[in-house]
């Protein structure tokens, strides 16, 4: 199965003054990800996923002041604490059927593992270090933590006969194995979501059918990072997503449109600033297709 993700997230942010800079800061960071995959099936039961991010990330700077910790700038371009690019983390991921009840109503039970193998545009020296509330000219984002990770998930999904025809829950939890070579340790993440979809709908065209509309919610934990063995600002974060999606089946595979709203606790990309906020939106597009096609030497007999 090929899948191609697309998603466009905007953060709207400020915080209050900070150091030696009076003037309230504020501005907008824009991600637009790209998640290619390639997903294998290697028997009935086991297959294994490898996914590449593709990411361009922005941020907009709204103040006339000159500021050592933002600017109008992109991930894309090298900075002096930055290492720019396009090319976010590669994730390999193996799943284990155990439980398939088949085409009709039922469960579907997964679990797996696997490991996030990070790209060089990284963060090459820790942006909250200060002399006498001074800051040398820094960035505070990048498209890539520099370390390698291990994730574990599981998913289970039940298909009924009256609405939500098809509903689930997922989990995962991702674990950095190391520090980057440039002193950073990223966060824990544990994440857990859940999704409803209706099931069938009448809205068909010559082009497509509305296969499905869907609500969903997820909540994401992620325990304080460190620069240099010191606790990272803002790091430790509870976010709350609510969503919703409409899933298109097409002649040529089928096509997901989803809108989420994020609320956050923190937002690691300020400084520790006394007051902060953030207004989080995404908008995404998924591609699925199935190419049914085996390749003789990976399939276990």
């Amino acid at each position: 199965m090929l899948t191609t993700d697309f998603a466009y997230n905007h953060i709207d942010w400020e915080h209050s003054p900070i150091g030696n800079e009076p003037f309230y800061h504020y501005g907008a960071l824009n991600s637009k990800i790209l998640n290619l995959g390639l997903t294998i099936g290697l028997n009935d039961y086991w297959n294994v996923s490898i996914k590449q991010l593709i990411i361009d990330r922005c941020m907009e700077w709204h103040p006339e002041e000159t500021s050592s910790h933002h600017r109008t700038e992109c991930s894309s371009t090298d900075y002096d604490n930055a290492k720019g690019g396009y090319l976010g983390d590669t994730t390999i991921d193996f799943r284990y059927l155990l439980k398939n009840t088949g085409k009709g109503p039922g469960s579907r039970f997964f679990i797996g593992g696997g490991i996030i193998l990070p790209s060089n545009n990284q963060l090459t020296n820790n942006p909250f270090i200060s002399e006498n509330d001074e800051y040398p000219d820094h960035r505070h984002f990048a498209i890539s933590e520099g370390t390698h990770k291990i994730i574990a998930d599981f998913q289970f999904f039940k298909k009924r006969k009256k609405i939500p025809v098809f509903w689930g829950i997922t989990a995962n939890a991702i674990h950095p194995l190391e520090t980057s070579d440039y002193g950073f340790y990223p966060s824990k993440i544990y994440d857990i979501s859940m999704m409803a979809l209706s099931g069938p709908t009448n809205i068909k065209t010559n082009f497509f059918h509305i296969t499905s509309l869907g609500l969903s919610y997820s909540f994401r934990h992620t325990t304080n990072a460190k620069w240099d063995n010191v606790i990272a600002p803002n790091s430790k974060s509870n976010t709350h997503i609510p969503g919703i999606s409409i899933l298109f089946g097409t002649n040529s595979g089928s096509l997901g449109v989803n809108i989420l709203k994020a609320y956050m606790d923190n937002l690691y990309s300020n400084d520790d600033a006394v007051e902060q906020d953030a207004e989080i939106w995404q908008f995404s597009l998924s591609y699925r297709i199935i190419l049914d096609k085996y390749i003789d030497k990976l399939y276990w007999k």
